[in-house]
Protein backbone atom coordinates (compact mmCIF):
# COMPACT_ATOMS: atom_id res chain seq x y z
CA UNK A 1 0.00 0.00 0.00
CA UNK A 2 1.39 3.35 -0.65
CA UNK A 3 2.11 6.22 1.87
CA UNK A 4 -0.60 8.38 0.35
CA UNK A 5 -3.64 6.03 0.41
CA UNK A 6 -2.16 5.21 3.90
CA UNK A 7 -3.03 8.69 4.83
CA UNK A 8 -5.80 8.73 3.01
CA UNK A 9 -7.28 5.79 5.08
CA UNK A 10 -6.05 7.08 8.32
CA UNK A 11 -8.10 10.45 7.50
CA UNK A 12 -10.67 8.64 6.39
CA UNK A 13 -11.21 6.75 9.70
CA UNK A 14 -10.35 10.36 11.71
CA UNK A 15 -13.08 12.58 9.87
CA UNK A 16 -15.57 9.68 10.88
CA UNK A 17 -14.85 9.47 14.54
CA UNK A 18 -15.81 13.05 14.61
CA UNK A 19 -19.58 12.46 13.70
CA UNK A 20 -20.37 10.01 16.64
CA UNK A 21 -23.09 11.02 18.53
CA UNK A 22 -22.80 10.83 22.51
CA UNK A 23 -26.09 9.95 24.73
CA UNK A 24 -27.52 12.78 26.81
CA UNK A 25 -28.36 12.39 30.03
CA UNK A 26 -30.93 14.47 32.51
CA UNK A 27 -30.45 14.71 36.37
CA UNK A 28 -33.31 16.40 38.67
CA UNK A 29 -35.69 16.20 41.48
CA UNK A 30 -39.15 14.74 41.16
CA UNK A 31 -41.64 17.35 41.23
CA UNK A 32 -44.94 15.84 40.25
CA UNK A 33 -46.00 12.09 40.04
CA UNK A 34 -49.73 11.06 38.20
CA UNK A 35 -51.32 8.08 37.81
CA UNK A 36 -53.53 8.28 34.78
CA UNK A 37 -56.85 7.25 35.70
CA UNK A 38 -56.97 3.91 33.03
CA UNK A 39 -54.16 3.35 35.77
CA UNK A 40 -52.04 2.05 32.42
CA UNK A 41 -48.77 4.26 33.24
CA UNK A 42 -47.55 6.61 35.64
CA UNK A 43 -46.04 9.81 34.79
CA UNK A 44 -43.89 11.96 36.62
CA UNK A 45 -41.71 15.60 35.69
CA UNK A 46 -38.63 16.46 37.38
CA UNK A 47 -37.43 20.34 37.71
CA UNK A 48 -34.57 20.14 35.01
CA UNK A 49 -35.95 22.38 31.94
CA UNK A 50 -33.33 20.80 29.86
CA UNK A 51 -35.22 17.68 29.79
CA UNK A 52 -37.92 19.29 27.96
CA UNK A 53 -35.55 19.29 24.97
CA UNK A 54 -35.93 15.04 25.22
CA UNK A 55 -39.36 15.09 25.98
CA UNK A 56 -42.73 18.10 25.92
CA UNK A 57 -44.34 18.82 29.08
CA UNK A 58 -47.72 17.59 28.90
CA UNK A 59 -50.69 18.37 31.10
CA UNK A 60 -49.72 19.53 34.30
CA UNK A 61 -45.86 19.62 33.09
CA UNK A 62 -45.89 15.84 33.16
CA UNK A 63 -43.37 14.65 30.35
CA UNK A 64 -42.06 11.12 31.55
CA UNK A 65 -43.90 8.06 31.95
CA UNK A 66 -43.69 4.32 32.75
CA UNK A 67 -46.39 1.44 31.92
CA UNK A 68 -47.80 -0.01 34.94
CA UNK A 69 -47.29 -3.55 32.83
CA UNK A 70 -43.41 -3.00 33.10
CA UNK A 71 -41.80 -6.13 35.30
CA UNK A 72 -39.98 -3.01 37.27
CA UNK A 73 -42.50 -1.05 38.17
CA UNK A 74 -42.91 -1.04 41.58
CA UNK A 75 -39.06 -0.20 41.76
CA UNK A 76 -39.26 3.17 39.71
CA UNK A 77 -42.58 3.46 41.74
CA UNK A 78 -40.28 3.55 44.61
CA UNK A 79 -37.65 5.28 43.43
CA UNK A 80 -39.86 8.27 42.08
CA UNK A 81 -41.71 8.63 45.34
CA UNK A 82 -38.50 8.77 47.14
CA UNK A 83 -37.35 12.06 44.99
CA UNK A 84 -40.38 13.23 45.36
CA UNK A 85 -40.30 13.15 49.01
CA UNK A 86 -37.16 13.31 50.58
CA UNK A 87 -35.62 15.46 47.10
CA UNK A 88 -33.42 13.20 46.11
CA UNK A 89 -32.52 13.42 42.40
CA UNK A 90 -32.89 10.96 39.90
CA UNK A 91 -30.92 10.20 37.13
CA UNK A 92 -32.34 8.93 33.40
CA UNK A 93 -29.74 7.85 31.05
CA UNK A 94 -29.59 8.34 27.58
CA UNK A 95 -32.06 10.72 27.05
CA UNK A 96 -31.08 11.58 23.62
CA UNK A 97 -32.69 8.59 22.08
CA UNK A 98 -35.77 10.82 22.15
CA UNK A 99 -36.06 13.69 20.19
CA UNK A 100 -38.90 16.10 21.09
CA UNK A 101 -41.12 13.23 21.62
CA UNK A 102 -44.77 14.06 22.80
CA UNK A 103 -44.21 11.98 25.73
CA UNK A 104 -41.36 9.48 27.14
CA UNK A 105 -41.41 5.63 27.93
CA UNK A 106 -38.70 6.24 30.15
CA UNK A 107 -38.21 2.24 29.96
CA UNK A 108 -37.58 2.16 26.54
CA UNK A 109 -33.92 4.18 26.75
CA UNK A 110 -32.78 0.98 28.02
CA UNK A 111 -31.13 2.25 31.55
CA UNK A 112 -34.28 3.31 33.32
CA UNK A 113 -34.36 5.37 36.55
CA UNK A 114 -31.44 5.40 39.47
CA UNK A 115 -31.46 7.76 42.04
CA UNK A 116 -28.65 10.53 41.75
CA UNK A 117 -25.45 11.30 43.87
CA UNK A 118 -23.72 14.26 42.09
Amino acid sequence: MKVFEKCAIALLVILCSFGRAYATDVAGVVNGIWMKPSGEALWFSINNNNAAAFCQKGWDGMQFFIPTSDPNFPYYYGLLVTSLTKSVPIYLANMSFYSNSPACDITQTGYGVTLYTP
